[in-house]
């Protein structure tokens, strides 16, 4: 049986309006929107990743700053056989005929994956990601999700639109643009 995804604990603190919660929440909501973790670095050993038509392997990540081991079909590549960038692709630059850009050497590729070994992440948190997630935390404490579309008090109404809780705005999400791997076909 499967263990609970939240526990009292969690409600009491969603409840409490409790900042380290809200922050964890808003964090999470942010890398899984931008599809990867972003800081701290951090070494990746031997992922399986998939070797594109044209031979390319990407890895996700858009802020690479190393990789150190390039395995196809049981073959480590030596690392003059290849070239790597910090926007997380990987491309062949040895010429091999007749095939030229193929992975491995030989044969055209069908589904074959490689094992990378990578470096990757920033350091610190960059400040435009820092401030996308402290305001999503800051606005989840103060207007935490609901089910309520508007709240009517006296002679007060308020009409809640899609940007409460942890919904990233608009302008949050343009702001994270450049943090986002885009994911093709």
């Amino acid at each position: 049986m499967a263990g609970n995804l939240v526990e009292l604990a969690d409600l009491n603190k969603f409840n409490d309006g409790d900042p380290e919660f809200f922050l964890r929440c808003a964090e999470a909501g942010v890398r899984k929107y931008c599809g990867w973790h972003i800081a701290p670095s951090e070494r990746v050993v031997d992922l399986r990743c998939a070797v594109g038509q044209m031979g390319v392997i990407m890895l996700p990540s858009l802020h690479v700053t190393d990789v150190e081991k390039v395995i196809v079909e049981d073959r480590e590549l030596e690392t003059t056989e290849y070239e790597w960038d910090a926007a997380g692709f990987i491309n062949r630059n040895t010429v091999t005929w007749p095939r030229r850009y193929y992975w491995p050497v030989y044969g055209y590729p069908a589904n074959r994956p490689a094992q990378v070994t990578f470096t990757h992440g920033y350091e610190d948190v960059p400040m435009d990601v820092k401030a996308v997630i402290l305001e999503l935390a800051a606005k989840a404490i103060e207007l935490p999700a609901s089910a309520a579309s508007e709240v009517k008090g006296g002679p007060f109404q308020i009409k809640f639109g899609a940007g409460i809780g942890l919904a990233l705005t608009s302008h949050q999400v343009d702001r994270l643009a450049g943090y986002r791997i885009q994911v093709v076909g």
